[in-house]
């Protein structure tokens, strides 16, 4: 049992069980029967994934919002090979007072789990007296929670969110964070593919538009501030030259469909040839047909 030393003092930093090695049975909040799978590979990843003190409260009173009072700070993590997942403790006034006065005998871990129900994260601790290993996010004692607004329970009951995360390439117990900076960065990426089009747009229009390169570099700010406008005044600006007389305008053809090509006539060779090319029997009619080019 992850039982709480009692010779503790204001300050002291006692090393703790957190967990021993096994399967621990619970039941979530929805009534569900969990196996909580607790061996050397779960319990090694918590203790790589321990990035920040995490918050000794009583009696999990924080999960209900109730109270985020600390009775102690886990400052560190290790596996030990016989008693499993050990914390570092150092305990404030009030967690020792209530640890040496036996106000509180056990603890509690709360942490997010995979879909295995294997943990992968510690998010607090609860000094309790009614400890039990397993629930959702897995508060290892007997009570009923509805764990704090925004926190995350597991990435079973987030299925949006390690979609998410799945599409964008991060591991899935990636924390909030991780996602928001992940997010932002393809934000970026965007923005800044979105820039890389436009700006190739002015500049084709502008190289269409202008010849020199003092005209092109006007034009394609112009563009890039408003494409419509600069369509506008380009279309201004050559309905004057053609009212001057400088740019004839383009012939209209009224078929629907690419412009039609005039055939050019054959000469009598070229019609010689073909009915050269022809069977002898139908050599007779073509010359009928053909008469006058010959």
């Amino acid at each position: 049992m992850n039982k709480i030393p009692e010779n503790i003092e204001a300050g002291s930093e006692i090393e703790v069980q957190i967990s021993p090695f096994g399967s621990f049975v619970n039941t979530d909040d929805e009534g569900e029967k969990r196996s909580q799978v607790c061996d050397r590979a779960a319990l090694d990843a918590v203790a790589a994934a321990f990035d920040t003190p995490v918050l000794v409260d009583f009696d999990h009173a924080s999960e209900d919002g109730e109270s985020t009072e600390a009775a102690a700070w886990v400052e560190s993590l290790r596996v030990d090979d016989e008693l499993g997942l050990m914390g570092r403790f150092r305990f404030t006034d009030k967690g020792a007072e209530a640890a040496k006065f036996r106000r509180y005998r056990f603890i509690s871990p709360v942490w997010n789990t995979d879909g295995e129900d294997r943990p992968i994260k510690l998010l607090r601790v609860g000094l309790t007296n009614r400890p039990q290993i397993p629930v959702k996010p897995l508060i290892n004692s007997v009570r009923k929670h509805n764990p704090p607004e925004g926190v995350p329970e597991t990435t079973k009951e987030n299925p949006k969110m390690d979609k998410l995360k799945e599409l964008l390439g991060l591991a899935a117990d990636a924390s909030d964070e991780d996602v928001l900076a992940a997010v932002t960065a393809l934000k970026g990426e965007v923005e800044a593919a979105k820039a890389e089009k436009a700006d190739a747009e002015a500049e084709a229009f502008a190289n269409a538009n202008c010849e020199t390169e003092e005209e092109k570099e006007a034009l394609k700010n112009a563009f890039k501030a408003s494409a419509e406008t600069a369509k506008a005044l380009v279309n201004a600006f050559r309905k004057a030259k053609r009212a001057e007389g400088d740019i004839p305008k383009k012939p209209l053809v009224n078929s629907i469909g690419a412009t039609p090509k005039l055939k050019a006539a054959k000469s009598a060779s070229d019609v010689r040839a073909e009915m050269a090319a022809l069977p002898p029997a139908e050599r007779a009619a073509y010359f009928k047909a053909h008469a006058s080019e010959f």
